[in-house]
């Protein structure tokens, strides 16, 4: 009995993974199917296309100005470097295919996260949703900071609500803590909650 039962979680687990992996390919296809390739960057996604541009060219960050939030035209950077186009116009097409992306990706922590109040039949629907509302669909081709933003806070509450041994997410009055026994040493992580863009790492002997 305790065989069968466990081929059937591992026959489960297969269909599963089958199922998300068409629904991010279909929902990948459908939206490179409606893509704006012709139209370039405007606003707030053409400031941080300036400011990645200015990475990539002066191979460090910029001293003499910075977006409010420079995470993502920081990543942004990265992938235009991996490309090592010349060419604006195709670097505009690559922030916004990477938000693409970045956006389709968020079925896969969206469906665990429902996955923890509602039936696995549910968490498929919540998936399901995700990938073809078209709010997120029009607002992935803007090639701003929104996809990686909703990838960052759906997979952090994800792991928030894990009860997975390798991470451990906890509270106080100032910080939130995050720890990991990868190395002899614990090592813990603590992110002010007035935002997180001071972080310090420290490990405990």
């Amino acid at each position: 009995m305790t065989v069968n039962n466990s081929d059937n979680k591992i026959q489960s687990s297969k269909k599963l993974v089958i199922f998300l992996t068409i629904l991010v390919i279909g929902t990948l296809g459908i939206r490179f199917y409606f893509f704006p390739y012709d139209v370039p960057l405007t606003a707030d996604a053409l400031y941080y296309f300036l400011y990645s541009s200015d990475i990539l060219h002066l191979n460090k960050l910029p001293d003499d100005w910075t977006p409010a939030n420079n995470g993502w035209p920081i990543l942004v950077s990265i992938v235009f470097k991996i490309f090592n186009s010349d060419n604006i116009f195709t670097l505009m097409q690559i922030q916004r295919a990477l938000s693409v992306i970045l956006s389709v990706l968020t079925i896969i922590p969206i469906f665990y996260l429902c996955r923890k109040f509602v039936s696995k039949e549910f968490a498929i629907i919540g998936g399901v949703i995700i990938a073809f509302d078209p709010r997120l669909m029009i607002n992935s081709f803007l090639g701003i900071t929104d996809s990686l933003s909703l990838l960052l806070i759906t997979s952090s509450l994800v792991l928030f609500l894990s009860s997975n041994k390798y991470f451990k997410i906890y509270c106080d009055k100032d910080y939130l803590h995050l720890t990991t026994p990868f190395m002899p040493n614990l090592t813990t992580v603590s992110i002010p909650k007035v935002g997180v863009s001071s972080i310090s790492i420290t490990s405990v002997y």
